[in-house]
């Protein structure tokens, strides 16, 4: 092939850091790969260190610069071939120009004439070839345009039928209208109490700003406005629900039909509003499993993060106030907070590792860090700075346990003892202010990442009996405390499909556990305590199931391989009611056992205290 065609070498439109050389001379670093352009011109090109591993971290976003002039010349080649007119590629903004050839939906003139199947099919086809391209081309998102690789495309259309686990990008429901102000109120108030105090990635007096201007005039609100109020919409409604009333369901689903209406102006890789977008997306796909995959939408909101170069603090000389500081602090750590979870969840890789990121935690008694809810009354944000802490405490061994490589720790306790003194150091300094559900919620993050902590892995393969005790016993208090919340937690206590993933993967590790030969602990409280266990996970699936129709085949899974396990101990007592039972009954017969262990005669048998 002519050297014109040839991929050009690497550039940087914006250099993470400059070179060592052009830092210690103090002159402008242009990035250039391998070497740069002062470099290069001294003749100290081998010395560059712009190639090195450490400096090229985080420069991905800029390798569609190396190709757009090799798409143009092939494109110029491919006109002169074919006998067609080479157009040029135009620079116009497709994601916020409601002209170029399109309609309001982003439809190309080709397809606005077909009516029905037939412009359904030319799309979903349109969709599909631009999808299979994502393998060869990287969107630059720092520009403002995919360039016109198809007319009619959006960078929104084709986030969401990639995420889409149906057959439509958008819900084939009609818009669901605003309900009656009280109720919307009412819905906005509990995402700030149970879901915004988690994840605070918004601009607290600019959400305000937003549910205002719709209800003040729907027809005259911005597509940003619109968009952020029906999915907080509908998330509200999908969360307050708990999947039992079917009517919540599709009302919430034509609330998201709205939003995704206006997606292609709020749904883009140039700026901070995308990530917010997708962040919201995720929250709804994570209540509504059958919709969206998380995994494949918090893959995009990092992706815009590490193109806008949030994954690093600004220089004190950069001109941002300290509200703006803070507000982008949360969006990265709402987006890295998100990633773990959904990556621990499926037992996935993260999506960047903490190597690349340099961001100070938000400030937990600082600037914007209480909210006004609608009575006035300020909402503290402790909560989230303390998750994520929490992520960022955990992020580290998991990678480098379960990622890194597979040649075993020469000193695998001392690592793992200092990894679980981290945990109780974190647990004991939660602060008193967290009101109790709260509290116990992230008394259950605690258990199950001790659980995950002491499973074997590629690096750790330690699975004594005292180690073993230890995981039945933080799994019997995990579901102790999981049902509890279930029962009593109130809307207060959020929790998504994940989380029911979590149950289930973890009665699975529990049956790997308690099937390692030479199990002798099983005959003492220890055994008990996995037959509770046991019978609470499958208890635990049965509430799950209730919200989440998808739980009902590992529910049966787990059924069928923890039987032999549950007959095997059925003999050492009724430490647990029928699970035939309701979960009231349930939760009281756990309660009764736990009181049975913390009493004189039990801890004279040689059973050990419960939580």
């Amino acid at each position: 092939m002519s050297s014109e065609f040839q991929t050009p070498p690497l550039r940087v439109s914006r250099p993470v850091s400059a070179c060592s050389a052009c830092r210690r001379a103090k002159i402008k670093c242009d990035g250039k790969l391998p070497a740069c352009s002062a470099c290069e011109k001294h003749g100290k090109s081998a010395e560059c260190s712009s190639s090195s591993d450490q400096f090229a971290r985080g420069k991905e976003r800029s390798y569609v610069a190396s190709l757009e002039a090799k798409i143009e010349r092939l494109e110029q080649k491919k006109a002169q071939l074919t006998g067609k007119p080479f157009r040029p590629s135009n620079q116009v903004d497709h994601f916020t120009s409601g002209g170029g050839g399109t309609d309001g939906d982003g439809i190309s003139a080709g397809t606005t004439g077909m009516v029905g199947s037939a412009r359904k099919r030319a799309e979903g086809a349109q969709v599909e070839e631009l999808i299979s391209d994502l393998g060869f081309i990287t969107v630059n998102a720092t520009s403002k345009g995919l360039y016109d690789f198809t007319e009619d495309m959006s960078f929104s259309k084709l986030v969401l039928r990639a995420a889409s686990l149906q057959q439509d990008i958008v819900p084939s429901l009609t818009p669901c209208p605003l309900p009656d102000r009280h109720t919307a109120l009412s819905l906005i108030q509990h995402y700030l109490d149970s879901i915004f105090s988690h994840y605070p990635f918004f601009d607290e007096t600019s959400l305000f700003m937003s549910v205002n201007a719709v209800f003040r005039d729907e027809a005259t609100a911005s597509s940003r406005d619109l968009y952020i109020c029906y999915m907080v919409l509908a998330i509200s409604t999908v969360s307050i629900s708990k999947g039992t009333d079917a009517t919540a369901k599709l009302r919430a689903a034509g609330y998201v039909t709205t939003a995704v209406g206006h997606s292609r102006q709020i749904l883009v890789p140039y700026s901070t509003i995308g990530i917010q977008a997708t962040l919201l997306m995720i929250q709804y796909a994570l209540l509504e499993p059958s919709t969206y995959n998380p995994w494949y939408l918090i893959g995009v909101a990092v992706r815009i993060l590490i193109d806008l170069g949030l994954h690093q603090d600004l220089q004190k000389s950069s001109k941002q106030t300290a509200n703006e500081a803070e507000l982008r602090r949360r969006i990265f750590y709402s987006v890295y907070t998100y990633d773990r979870y959904i990556s621990m969840t499926y037992e996935r890789p993260y999506s960047f590792s903490d190597d690349a990121i340099n961001v100070r935690l938000p400030h937990p008694e600082g600037v914007a860090t209480k909210i006004a809810n609608w009575s006035g009354q300020p909402i503290s944000l402790t909560l989230a700075m303390e998750l994520f802490k929490f992520s960022k405490l955990n992020s580290q061994w998991y990678q480098y346990l379960w990622f890194s490589e597979r040649v075993k720790l020469s000193t695998p306790r001392d690592y793992c003892d200092a990894r679980r003194q981290d945990l109780r150091d974190w647990l004991n300094n939660l602060p008193s202010s967290i009101e109790p559900t709260q509290m116990e919620m992230l008394k259950l993050e605690y258990f199950y990442m001790r659980i995950y902590l002491d499973l074997p892995n590629p690096r750790v393969h330690d699975l004594s009996e005292s180690i073993r005790v230890a995981i039945v016993e933080n799994t019997f208090e995990y579901v102790r405390l999981f049902q509890k919340l279930l029962l009593e937690g109130g809307p207060r206590f959020h929790y998504t499909y994940c989380d029911a993933i979590r149950a289930y993967s973890l009665g699975q590790k529990l049956i790997d556990i308690l099937n390692w030969p030479g199990n002798t602990f099983l005959s003492s409280s220890a055994g008990y305590k996995a037959k509770t266990a046991l019978l609470g996970i499958r208890t635990l699936l049965d509430m799950l199931g209730q919200r989440w129709t998808e739980i009902e085949k590992f529910k049966e899974r787990f059924y069928r391989d923890s039987e032999p396990l549950v007959a095997q101990l059925r003999d050492l007592g009724e430490a647990y009611v029928s699970p035939h039972q309701s979960p009231q009954a349930m939760l009281r017969g756990l309660e009764d056992s736990v009181a049975r262990e913390r009493s004189p005669q039990w801890v004279h048998q040689g059973g050990m205290p419960g939580y």
